[in-house]
């Protein structure tokens, strides 16, 4: 169903997991390539069952493939994989991250390889907790703690550097290219071992400057059958405070909410409310802080009662109650006469001076995506500043594939399907002294992998080693490929 004339697949943005992305939805390398491994895999395992037929028929599906996403899916000019709009002929204008999951198929030809320029390129998609997911010289490349909290528009997802680094190991064993180079590798490895640790690390919010402005969290009472009416929002604080000022930044809209017409303070200690003496009159005005002070008072709670204009709602993006100038609303419960069930959150009317602690720990955490600059994990630092449930959501998010990639690609096990062993670290000899890689099931043995520079740490001998069930079959004196026919 999701098939185009030409034999192209095509799908969302959103649906392929790539939410807010600059390319959007359409005929993308991602869909594409998967389509094209899973051809791929029908036809060997109909070949190793004798079904020559079904194996033929999904060579042919799987090259007619390759042929489109070469042909279609690649630009000349930016040299890279791209989406297809679907009705369009033009390319989308940017290069994102997924475009190197071509090569989790080995599905390009050679010549595409120089695609790889990109990924170390400081204005491509290289940053200290990336790779991000588009590149940053693209004019829509944002990192933002607003809107959408599952955003591709350039954070880093460990899903997607987990496919880009899995698809770089392909190119390294099987391609001949300059593009990278096994440092390379591990630069980028090591930007997702930075990944792996618990951050929290929100940015300073920006300060209120318009009324209208659709990306800041906001509480309004907008209801067809509640225009014109008076609302409330009251704060009720743990224990009674000493209060002398209020601050509203009023939102405003042109489908249906204005400032209100009138509005007043109530102050409630003990049972009864009563209303606050304002030094000036209560405004309105739109685009600034509208300030009311008034004698000092106790009160366990405050509550702010608004006349809606006529045919009119109204909202608030902030509302700060001072006492002695320290803003005092982030300790409080917010509640309302009415929300309005579209838009409102009544979290925001008291979070913009609310600060999510700073938090740095060696804790390992996997999460969903990142500042790639700063490596906080951003769905998690923006749902925390929103108050939004559930808690931890996305802690422990099952999209990494760190094991397979310590293992085909760091120690170097790369899969087959006969009984050749092959063996090809990517890591350089430069990185460590000495590792092992011990009891890995493979074919029936049990494979150990293991590197001691000088021989002294595991007194196997220097260099590289390979075992099968506790039997060297391969080695070298350095880090290379070196294959073997398993027992």
């Amino acid at each position: 169903e999701r098939g185009g004339p030409d034999g192209l697949f095509w799908q969302d943005d959103g649906q392929d997991g790539m939410e807010v992305s600059i390319g959007g939805s359409g005929y993308r390398a991602t869909i594409n390539s998967y389509q094209y491994g899973d051809a791929m895999a029908i036809a060997r395992i109909a070949a190793r069952a004798g079904r020559q037929d079904i194996a033929a028929a999904y060579r042919a599906k799987a090259a007619a493939l390759k042929r489109l996403v070469e042909e279609k899916l690649w630009d000349p000019a930016a040299q890279f994989f791209k989406v297809l709009p679907r009705g369009s002929a033009t390319l989308a204008d940017v290069r994102e991250l997924h475009g190197y999951t071509p090569w989790y198929f080995n599905l390009p030809d050679p010549a595409k390889s120089v695609a790889w320029k990109q990924l170390m390129d400081p204005k491509g998609f290289y940053a200290p907790f990336g790779p991000t997911t588009a590149e940053q010289r693209h004019p829509r490349f944002t990192i933002a703690y607003q809107g959408h909290e599952c955003q591709w528009n350039g954070p880093s997802w460990p899903l997607s550097t987990a496919v880009t680094l899995a698809a770089m190991a392909n190119l390294l064993n099987n391609y001949s290219q300059d593009a990278v180079t096994r440092d390379d590798y591990w630069t980028t490895f090591q930007c997702y071992l930075r990944s792996h640790r618990f951050r929290q690390l929100p940015p300073e919010p920006p300060g209120l400057t318009r009324s209208y402005d659709t990306t800041v969290a906001r509480h309004t009472w907008w209801a067809e059958n509640r225009l014109g009416k008076t609302e409330w929002v009251q704060y009720e604080f743990p224990e009674p405070v000493r209060v002398d000022a209020a601050e509203v930044f009023w939102y405003d809209d042109p489908h249906g909410i204005d400032p209100p017409a009138a509005w007043r303070l109530l102050a409630r200690d003990g049972a009864e409310w009563r209303e606050v003496a304002a030094k000036a009159p209560y405004g309105v005005a739109i685009d600034r802080w509208n300030r009311v002070e008034f004698e000092p008072l106790a009160a366990a709670a405050l509550r702010l009662e608004a006349r809606g204009a006529p045919g009119k709602s109204a909202g608030i993006l902030e509302w700060r109650v001072l006492a002695g100038g320290a803003n005092v609303a982030p300790g409080a419960t917010p509640s309302a006469s009415y929300s309005d069930v579209y838009a409102a959150r009544l979290s925001a009317l008291n979070d913009g001076d609310a600060r999510a602690e700073r938090i740095e720990t060696r804790q390992p955490w996997i999460d969903e995506n990142l500042n790639p600059y700063t490596g906080d994990w951003i769905a998690r630092t923006l749902l925390r500043l929103r108050g939004q449930k559930p808690e931890e959501r996305g802690k422990d998010y099952n999209h990494s594939s760190f094991c397979d990639l310590v293992i085909t690609g760091l120690a170097g096990l790369r899969p087959r399907a006969d009984d050749l062993l092959e063996v090809n670290p990517l890591l350089p000899e430069s990185a460590c002294d000495h590792f092992c890689l011990d009891g890995v099931p493979y074919h029936g043995r049990s494979i150990t992998i293991l590197y001691d520079r000088t021989g002294e740490r595991y007194g196997r001998g220097r260099g590289l080693q390979v075992l099968a069930d506790g039997r060297r079959v391969a080695g070298s004196p350095s880090l290379q490929r070196v294959t073997a026919r398993l027992p």
